[in-house]
């Protein structure tokens, strides 16, 4: 018996999988790129293009498992990190400083504010980089609405971005902070090198 071996869906399974999407989704969807565009100085309409091309281009693969809209929002995750990234090696140079205190003119600046990291700063942001992939991991199975609590807080979002991000409030927002926290407890009982 042939067992079936196949791990993601194919660029015309998730261009279906787009097609279906809601009304909800949609507005969802530019909620999320609305807020990664904050995050890193893309046009919002740059990140869900983006992402919709690298999903259908094949560039990024959607495990079979992995609902569409956890893997557009990881898509854009993506690209912001990407782009933000790129902005902190190459620096632009800004026209917009003003020279003069009544604004009349301006000059081109060019901050350099990057100073080198060291060894540790290095290990650290690997651990946590390494972290943050283990974590999701521990919410494949639960609602799609915890999932998304679970990537705002690896994102660092405030807690009313969380709730608008995961659609999760009163009673079930603090079930699931609560439930986060004992999950991520149980698996790095002693911290990340603990495991």
């Amino acid at each position: 018996m042939l067992s079936n071996t196949k791990k993601y869906l194919t660029p015309l399974e998730i261009g279906e999988s787009i097609e279906r999407l809601s009304d909800a989704d949609w507005m969802r969807l530019k909620k999320f790129a609305a807020w990664f565009s904050r995050k890193c100085g893309l046009p919002e309409e740059d990140i869900l293009q983006k992402s919709f091309e690298k999903a259908l281009d094949g560039s990024r693969k959607c495990p079979i498992d992995v609902k569409i809209m956890s893997f557009l929002w990881q898509t854009m995750r993506s690209i912001a990190s990407s782009n933000a990234k790129s902005y902190m090696r190459n620096p632009t140079v800004s026209l917009q400083n003003l020279k003069y205190e009544n604004g009349s003119d301006h000059q081109a600046d060019l901050k350099d504010d990057v100073k080198p990291e060291t060894e540790a700063a290095i290990v650290a942001r690997m651990d946590l980089a390494k972290v943050k992939e283990i974590i999701p991991q521990l919410f494949e199975s639960d609602p799609e609405p915890v999932q998304l609590l679970v990537m705002g807080i690896l994102d660092e979002m405030d807690t009313d971005e969380l709730k608008e991000f995961s659609g999760l409030n009163g009673k079930k927002y603090y079930s699931a902070r609560r439930l986060f926290r004992r999950r991520v407890e149980k698996k790095f009982p002693g911290g990340y090198g603990n495991e």
